[in-house]
């Protein structure tokens, strides 16, 4: 599929979100609604990148209710409290159908996911076209290994002051300046996650909120590789964007050519968004 089609998809399910869903009050019509929608588009594909799309905004939107809600505990404001609840759970229903309808379609294909991954990035990210052009990989360093095999990849194509990490940083140099410098620079985000990535303080509390504030102002665009299973989909902050291999297909769970696969890909994707906007 063309990259401008699949960006006709995302306005579309986009479209679709904000009329029939965002702020509206959800019925079983609603259901009907988008099987109808979802007959406008004739391949499995097309109709997985609909209904990702609208499942993406969805999650935004019930994380955006999680923290009014929890606002509103601390107020106890008993009645407004129940209305989001209902909010939340007519949403969270609608979630479920959505994901019984991804599950009739096709297993994931990497190729497929960076092309969607592309179009969104072209589609949302309205700032991408700016100066920087560096590749930064968030990760832990027990993790070392999978973040020395990403710049293999990337070396034949990528100069290697390009693709940052940790690893270039001289010891003589002020650790947190050097890494704030990088990320004012990132196009691309790597998140190499995993357990140990998860649970490291420095990496969640100082690096991720950084390159995030990059990436919701539309400098950056987050790629998340999922390394192993944990815990990944249980932190909104993380979960609402889209992973490159889905949490349920770990890397760790891979066999040798589906993670070369995988990591020639990402290559491929990362060059494209370099070049996004550059002429």
């Amino acid at each position: 599929m063309k990259i401008t089609d699949k960006k006709v998809i995302i306005r579309e399910a986009i479209y679709f979100y904000n009329v029939q869903i965002k702020d509206k009050n959800i019925s079983h019509s609603l259901i009907n609604k988008i099987k109808i929608k979802l007959a406008d588009f004739y391949t499995p594909e097309s109709k997985a990148l609909f209904l990702n799309t609208i499942e993406e905004n969805i999650q935004k939107n019930l994380e955006q209710q999680l923290t009014e809600k929890a606002l509103l505990q601390t107020e106890n404001k008993i009645s407004q409290i129940a209305n989001i609840n209902h909010y939340i759970i007519k949403r969270e229903n609608l979630l479920f159908y959505i994901q019984q309808e991804l599950d009739t379609l096709p297993l994931f294909d990497i190729s497929q996911r960076l092309d969607e991954l592309l179009a969104k990035a072209t589609t949302e990210n309205k700032n991408i076209s700016d100066k920087r052009d560096k590749v930064f990989i968030c990760y832990n360093r027990n993790n070392t290994d999978y973040k020395d095999d990403i710049k293999r990849y990337f070396k034949p194509f990528l100069p290697e002051e390009t693709v940052w990490c940790d690893d270039n940083i001289m010891a003589s140099e002020i650790w947190n300046d050097e890494i704030e410098e990088a990320i004012s620079e990132t196009k691309v985000a790597i998140f190499l996650v995993s357990t140990d990535f998860l649970a490291s303080d420095f990496v969640m509390d100082k690096e991720v909120p950084a390159i995030l504030k990059a990436v919701e102002k539309g400098y950056t665009v987050p790629l998340f590789i999922i390394l192993e299973p944990c815990l990944f989909t249980d932190i909104p902050a993380l979960s609402k964007y889209q992973t490159v291999n889905p949490p349920t297909q770990a890397i760790s769970q891979m066999n040798e050519n589906e993670k070369k696969a995988l990591f020639v890909n990402l290559v491929r994707l990362t060059r494209e968004v370099l070049n996004y906007g550059n002429g």
